[in-house]
């Protein structure tokens, strides 16, 4: 006798569940609000063009680095996506603004060896139209035969394609 009691209140709740969502349904499809019209030009998010800018950075780095450094905690930080993209060129340490964690992380680079060091700093993104992005990099070789010697600043323009980021052109700014 309980369960077919059970079995009624379960089959009653399935019932008042199915009502209010056909119910939520009609009412969020009525009206007469017109279509909002598709964007044919939306394109992916911008993390994408950061992937693909840091990639052709470091490609275009000379000298050719073996291991990245990516600046925490400052205004020159990359995006998560820009250190993702590091790691797959190399080993990539994160490099802090204080000096006293700094040397802790040059001594671990000196431990590992002595391969060249970029750190790739993140100089800004913005849209200069919905279609068109520009990311700016810069970088500095830390260590090594190489210290402190500026990589080059490159802009990196890309302009929406189908739905998705394409590199356009990348073109040299002058260092600061």
């Amino acid at each position: 006798m309980i369960s077919s009691r059970v079995h009624r209140n379960f089959l009653g709740l399935v019932t008042a569940s199915i009502v209010v969502v056909t119910l939520v349904t009609a009412a969020a499809c009525s009206g007469d609000s017109k279509p909002r019209p598709v964007n044919l030009r939306a394109c992916a998010p911008e993390d994408s063009a950061t992937w693909l800018a840091v990639l052709a950075y470091v490609k275009a780095a000379s000298p050719y680095p073996q291991r990245f450094l990516s600046p925490s905690g400052t205004d020159s930080s990359l995006p998560d996506v820009g250190v993702l993209a590091l790691h797959e060129k190399g080993p990539t340490y994160f490099f802090p603004p204080d000096s006293a964690q700094r040397l802790k992380v040059r001594k671990k680079m000196l431990d590992v060896g002595p391969y060249t060091t970029l750190l790739v700093a993140w100089h800004g993104s913005h849209r200069e139209t919905d279609t068109s992005l520009v990311v700016r990099l810069g970088g500095t070789y830390i260590g090594g035969p190489h210290n402190a010697e500026q990589g080059i600043p490159r802009a990196f323009r890309f302009g929406c394609d189908n739905g998705r980021w394409r590199l356009r052109a990348t073109t040299e700014e002058k260092k600061s």
